[in-house]
């Protein structure tokens, strides 16, 4: 994990122990499972985009007609409706797409569903293990938890060039709250602005408040993962 591409995020999430399980049997796939505000989605905006395309397409066959006579007109009108045939093609596909995995809450498997607080994508992560460990790529356990410790996961097909997820096991996390309890962010900009001269440092927002919130957002995650007996996935995108 040596200095990856300057746009990912790192995503936690907080499982129970029949998604955790299943997890790790690879029964199913992390990037799967879903919170219930991204499952109810139905794909109603890509509906209006196609219903949109259709009648365009139609306004073109007409003016493919009026203007047949004209050879210059013709092909123009052509031109366009090829456009179009090729816009509705695609918001078909992504409505196919789109409805294959966000069907109805009801109808999907209870183990891919997580409450809509129980996921965090971390931004400044990078300025967080830097921060607990004081080390760009390295540190020890628990405080460099964010990119190192728990259990990997089964591979995937469409896994990404970061590698599967990891586990981490609630029996874990006290330590891991305890780390990050600790952290004092009174002079953390200014700290992580000198380390960029010296580390290799994933650019992040660096302004007091926005790492502020963060810290507070995965305190709250943690927390609440310890107290139901959760597990935390984490995985990079």
């Amino acid at each position: 994990m040596r200095a990856a591409a300057l746009s990912i995020s790192l995503t936690l999430r907080s499982v129970s122990r029949e998604q955790a399980s299943a997890l790790r049997q690879g029964r199913i796939n992390p990037d799967e499972i879903l919170t219930p505000e991204n499952a109810s989605y139905d794909g109603s905006g890509d509906v209006t985009h196609l219903g949109c395309g259709c009648v365009l397409t139609l306004v073109v066959l007409f003016c493919c007609v009026v203007n047949v006579w004209r050879l210059f007109g013709w092909i123009i009108a052509m031109a366009v409706f090829v456009v179009f045939e090729i816009m509705v093609i695609a918001y078909a596909w992504q409505i196919r797409q789109a409805n294959r995995r966000t069907t109805d809450i009801a109808s999907l498997d209870p183990l891919l569903l997580i409450p809509d607080d129980a996921e965090l994508c971390l931004f400044n992560w990078h300025a967080f293990h830097y921060l607990l460990t004081g080390t760009d790529w390295e540190g020890d356990l628990p405080n460099a938890f964010l990119l190192h410790g728990g259990e990997l996961l089964p591979e995937q097909d469409d896994m990404g060039e970061y590698g599967p997820p990891r586990l981490v096991d609630t029996a874990e996390l006290g330590p891991i709250l305890d780390a990050i309890q600790t952290l004092d962010l009174t002079d953390a900009v200014s700290r992580l602005e000198r380390a960029t001269e010296e580390h290799t440092l994933h650019p992040g927002t660096f302004h007091q408040q926005e790492l502020a919130n963060e810290l507070q957002a995965l305190t709250h995650l943690i927390t609440s993962a310890i107290e139901q007996e959760h597990s935390i996935v984490i995985s990079m995108a």
